[in-house]
C-alpha cells in the first residue's frame, strides 16, 4: 500500500511501485513473486535462463557439424541470448509456429545473411518431425552478394531440435545442401525436407549458411568474412 513520506508517494499502487531517491519520486513495475525450488526462491527469469541454456547449448554444439566457421564463447552467448528472447516471448504460448522471420539471428556477426542471399525463404512445419525449407529460383549474380573471383556457391539448410525440459541435454541435427555456379544463369527453386526425428512440442530452429568457392569449384573459402550464416526460423514443432 502506498503512503506519503516527506511529501513523496512511496509504496505500491496496483502493479506500480513508487520509491524515492535523493528527494525524487520514481516508479517501476511490481516484481513477480519468485518460485520456491529446493528450499530456495528462484525467479522466473532465472528459471527461463537455466532452461534455455541447458537446452540450447547442445543444439548450438550440433550446429558446428554443418557450419564451417569456428564457434567461440561469444557465439554461444549470442545464440543463447537470442533464443532466450524468443522463448520469453513465445515459449509459453500453445501456438508458436515455426516460420521464417525477418529478425534473423546472425550466427556470424561479421556477415548478414539478408545482404548475401537476397531472396525470401519459406519454412514450414510438416508435422511428424519434418520441416520443409524452400528457396525460390534465383539469379546468382543479381541476387547473391559474393566475394570477388567467386566461381561457385554452396547453400546449406540445417535444422536442430530439442526438448526444452531442462532434464535431457540432447539435440537432433539434420542438414542438406546444394551447389551451383556463380553466373548470370537462373538456378531452379529448391525444396528440402529435413527430418529431425523430434517429437511434437519440442523446440526447433532452422539455419541457412553460405560458402563460396573462389579458385577451384571444390575448394571453399574458410575466411570468416566469407561465411554468412543465420537462424532464419524458430518455433515449437507441431
Amino acid at each position: 500500500m502506498a503512503r506519503i513520506e516527506n511529501g513523496n508517494l512511496v509504496g505500491a499502487v496496483g502493479p506500480v511501485v513508487f520509491y524515492t531517491v535523493n528527494g525524487k519520486t520514481f516508479a517501476r513495475s511490481k516484481r513477480k513473486p519468485a518460485k520456491k525450488r529446493g528450499g530456495k526462491f528462484v525467479s522466473k527469469t532465472n528459471n527461463d535462463f537455466t532452461l534455455v541454456s541447458s537446452s540450447a547449448t547442445p543444439m548450438i554444439s550440433r550446429l558446428k557439424e554443418g557450419i564451417t566457421m569456428p564457434f567461440t564463447l561469444q557465439t554461444y552467448n549470442d545464440l543463447r541470448g537470442w533464443i532466450l528472447k524468443q522463448y520469453k516471448e513465445y515459449g509459453f504460448s500453445p501456438q508458436w509456429p515455426l516460420v521464417a522471420k525477418g529478425n534473423m539471428c546472425q550466427v556470424n556477426p561479421l556477415m548478414d545473411l539478408r545482404d548475401c542471399l537476397m531472396v525470401s525463404l519459406q519454412v514450414n512445419d510438416m508435422g511428424n518431425g519434418q520441416i520443409n525449407v524452400s528457396i525460390p529460383a534465383l539469379n546468382p549474380v543479381q541476387q547473391i552478394k559474393a566475394p570477388p573471383y567467386t566461381i561457385q556457391v554452396k547453400i546449406k539448410v540445417m535444422a536442430v531440435a530439442a526438448p526444452f525440459t531442462g532434464e535431457r541435454r540432447y539435440a537432433s541435427f539434420v542438414m542438406d545442401q546444394y551447389d551451383f555456379a556463380y553466373s548470370d544463369a537462373m538456378v531452379p527453386a529448391q525444396s528440402f525436407v529435413l527430418n529431425t526425428g523430434t517429437k511434437k512440442g519440442n523446440i526447433a530452429f532452422v539455419v541457412v549458411s553460405m560458402e563460396y568457392a573462389l579458385v577451384s569449384a571444390t575448394v571453399y573459402s574458410k575466411e570468416l568474412k566469407d561465411l554468412p550464416a543465420a537462424v532464419v526460423a524458430v518455433g515449437r514443432m507441431g
